[in-house]
């Protein structure tokens, strides 16, 4: 309970490229930069006050290295045989990469949703089901809704142009069991005023 470290796994001291001779006995202000170590220091101090796991994420400052990484930490009391709490283990993961990647992946995913939101055609998706799984704004402009998230878990027979609801049923089919696209497809399309217009379509499968 006087925070010193009592053990250190190999990935630890590697981590810190630090001997166990200089971990072993240290507290963390002797081992991180005063920010590091307040915040650990502060983690610690509510798992043994409260007795309680807590499970979290810490940013630390990389001794060795000076590069800050993130870790998904564990935290746990260690008790005796009366329950009374004796020490304090921490269980981490870095995880400084996959959250580098999600957050790069996330910026790739609304680069692309930017792109379809304003790309002057219309786009749409669908399940196997023909379930529109979305579409763009000026696809659901087309089908007279509000947004594009109303045409989500609707199928064609549902949407103002039900009487082409066969017709496009087919040409998807057709894609989704032969697995091969379908290029500039001339197809009627009923507005929400009522009037006929041609559309040309390309339908293309989705794979994972």
């Amino acid at each position: 309970l006087d925070r010193q470290y009592l053990f250190a796994n190999k990935g630890f001291r590697d981590l810190l490229n630090v001997k166990i001779d200089k971990i072993i006995g240290a507290t963390d202000e002797q081992i991180f930069d005063h920010v590091t170590a307040a915040q650990l220091i502060e983690n610690d101090h509510i798992v043994l006050q409260s007795g309680k796991t807590l499970r979290l994420e810490e940013i630390n400052i990389i001794p060795a290295s000076g590069k800050t990484a993130t870790f998904q930490s564990t935290k746990l009391p260690l008790r005796d045989k009366d329950g009374h709490i004796y020490a304090l283990c921490g269980i981490s993961f870095d995880v400084t990469r996959r959250n580098q990647t999600e957050f790069e992946l996330a910026e790739s995913r609304n680069l692309l949703k930017t792109v379809i939101d304003t790309a002057p055609v219309r786009i749409f998706w669908k399940d196997k089901q023909l379930r529109y799984l979305g579409c763009n704004p000026a696809f659901a402009d087309d089908a007279g809704l509000d947004s594009p998230q109303q045409i989500i878990g609707k199928d064609d027979f549902q949407l103002g142009w039900s009487n082409q609801a066969e017709l496009y049923r087919a040409d998807d089919l057709q894609v989704i069991n032969t697995g091969e696209p379908r290029l500039n497809l001339d197809e009627p399309q009923t507005t929400p005023e009522g009037k006929t217009i041609w559309l040309r379509t390309s339908k293309v499968p989705l794979k994972n």
